[in-house]
């Protein structure tokens, strides 16, 4: 028997954490995420191997339930409202129909005529119960309400509890009536991944006697969109979170999968998610005539950070491992867009190069599949197999290009590039 305060108990610490673990077991999801936020409170980052042992689990399922990391997450998604107007304006006028971004630029809006409000609403009940929101933002006289939803689910109910408490939290007296007017914020959520669930809409209506009135909730699907659609629509500040769809791949995969096919599958992924990042990151720079030179750097070190809570939380390290990227926003992810510059003058003097290259190694077929077609159109006509073979060794052997990097810029399947570069 151990003893608390001098006390004998009936039960030692063994086996309290044994029966501990078996009745954490048989809880909600939702509860055991909040025991672990508990101890987070208790408890360092440095030290999560202690609620590890507590919560009888291993540190990788730890890390997906743990609040640090959504709490890392939340805060990386609400900055992305915290950029320049010319940068996130255009989701808003997506959203909600409204044209704010053309009269941002033509100076009709000013950034005096747009506030960020407080996301906090605090009910004036017993426990004084704080709501927290995502993004509210006020233009000239009217309010949006903006939530990110990691999972596909109804939000019907959450958004009327939000737009309620947002709506007192604004009131105002009317003048000619006397009478408070609370003003429910017009709303929309943004989805960041597709569960496959049968989703209820997500508007609700508010009855009161023979009156209804209805509250549209707008939604944007992020899982559907391209980079086409981040430039046809202005959805600029989207950009990042395109990567954010490789989360439910991972554990599907993980759900799915034995321990030896896991581990091939995560290194196929981990090509996958890297490949998209670079392609992330090149249309950034192509936007950049849009934007705020600073909206820039809060899209690289966003993709930054998402690659390390990928890393961190699915890969055990392993893509910090590879090297790609180092992975708290330094200089190489920084200076990224430098680097696209920096290629994309190198392969402007390849394209011919690399035609040429491939006439000198005397691939044939390279010549008869389109040698003249690829001097006029450089390595976007460069498809075919002699041309492909001469740029991939230009840019592998010259340029020093990663093999990710070279398919990215060819639009070629890596593991072709893999192949050539192996028989070089």
């Amino acid at each position: 028997m151990d003893k608390i305060q001098g006390k004998k108990i009936k039960v030692r610490k063994d086996e309290a954490l044994d029966l501990f673990s078996e009745r954490l077991k048989q809880m909600p999801q939702n509860t055991v995420k909040s025991l672990i936020g508990l101890y987070e409170l208790m408890f360092d980052e440095d030290e999560s191997d202690v609620i590890s042992v507590l919560m009888g689990m291993t540190q990788k399922q730890l890390k997906k339930l743990s609040s640090r990391e959504r709490i890392k997450l939340d805060a990386m998604l609400k900055r992305l409202f915290h950029s320049s107007p010319r940068m996130f304006l255009g989701t808003i006028d997506d959203l909600f129909g409204t044209n704010y971004r053309e009269e941002f630029i033509n100076g009709t809006l000013t950034e005096d005529d747009i506030v960020h409000l407080s996301t906090e609403a605090i009910r004036e009940t017993f426990r004084f119960e704080v709501i927290r929101t995502d993004i509210v933002i006020k233009i000239r006289n009217n309010y949006y309400h903006i939530e990110f939803q990691t999972q596909h689910e109804n939000m019907s109910i959450r958004m009327a509890r939000y737009g309620l408490e947002l709506g007192i939290n604004n009131h105002f007296i009317n003048p000619e009536t006397g009478r408070f007017t609370i003003s429910v914020p017009k709303q929309a959520v943004i989805f960041l991944e597709d569960r496959n669930r049968n989703v209820a809409q997500n508007s609700y209506d508010i009855a009161y006697e023979d009156q209804l009135i209805s509250i549209d909730v707008q939604e944007i699907k992020t899982w559907q969109l391209t980079t086409k659609d981040i430039f046809s629509r202005k959805l600029f500040n989207l950009l990042p979170v395109l990567i954010f769809k490789f989360r439910v791949i991972i554990e599907e995969a993980e759900k799915n999968n034995d321990g030896q096919n896991l581990e091939e599958l995560k290194k196929k992924l981990i090509d996958e998610i890297l490949l998209e990042v670079r392609k992330t990151l090149k249309c950034s720079n192509e936007i950049a005539a849009e934007i705020a030179a600073e909206d820039l750097d809060i899209i690289v070190y966003t993709v930054g950070e998402l690659i390390n809570y990928f890393d961190n939380v699915y890969f055990d390290g392993q893509i910090k491992e590879l090297g790609e990227f180092d992975m708290t926003f330094t200089e190489q992810i920084r200076g990224y867009r430098d680097q696209i510059n920096e290629y994309k003058e190198q392969i402007n003097l390849a394209k011919a190069e690399g035609v040429e290259q491939g006439r000198e190694l005397g691939i044939e077929q390279g010549k008869e599949l389109g040698i003249e077609q690829g001097k006029e159109l450089g390595i976007e006509l460069g498809r075919e197999l002699g041309v492909i073979q001469g740029q991939v060794q230009l840019m592998y052997t010259r340029l020093k290009m990663a093999d990710i990097d070279i398919a990215l810029e060819l639009d070629v399947d890596i593991n072709i590039v893999k192949d050539i570069i192996s028989s070089l």
